[in-house]
């Protein structure tokens, strides 16, 4: 799947800063990953939902600001992100009302490291130029952060 669609969130964004979309390409992994990633979700969890697991991988332009867009995730409403390629990226947070986005809250993830987000929140990532950020990540369609991140300590 090629994510390519500009939202009214990255289009507010545009207005007052210029960069380049950056085009997400997301990928169905095989079912020897797909085993292991659900073997370390809590079975409660999985009792509850199955998430559909995929692998994404996005490159920064080479010479200009490039960052995917201000977005929601129109087909899931939360995903445990697994990065496995990091190179100093920033996932950025957005409160949206009446046209006006503010940045509320950002982090930068580190190879290895897991995070559960909530996407249905606007949100985007600053890429680094030339670099390529891959993520292995597992996507729920119907329970929302709150309900999953509740069955991690």
């Amino acid at each position: 799947m090629c994510h390519s669609k500009w939202q009214k969130y990255g289009l507010s964004l545009k207005k007052d800063v210029d960069y380049d979309a950056a085009i997400a390409n997301t990928f169905e992994v095989s079912d020897k990953i797909k085993s292991e990633v659900l073997s370390k979700i809590p079975t409660e969890l999985l009792n509850i939902e199955v998430p559909h697991i995929w692998y994404l991988e996005v490159t920064g332009g080479e010479n200009t600001k490039t960052m995917i867009p201000p977005h929601i995730d129109s087909f899931r409403i939360c995903t445990i992100n697994y990065y496995i390629n990091t190179n100093g990226e920033s996932t950025h947070y957005y409160n949206y009302e009446s046209g006006i986005l503010k940045e509320i809250e950002s982090f930068s993830s580190k190879e290895n490291e897991c995070w559960i987000l909530d996407t249905t929140i606007p949100h985007s990532v600053k890429l680094i130029p030339g670099k390529t950020r891959s993520i292995l990540g597992a996507s729920f369609l119907n329970t929302p952060y709150e309900k999953v991140i509740s069955f991690f300590p």
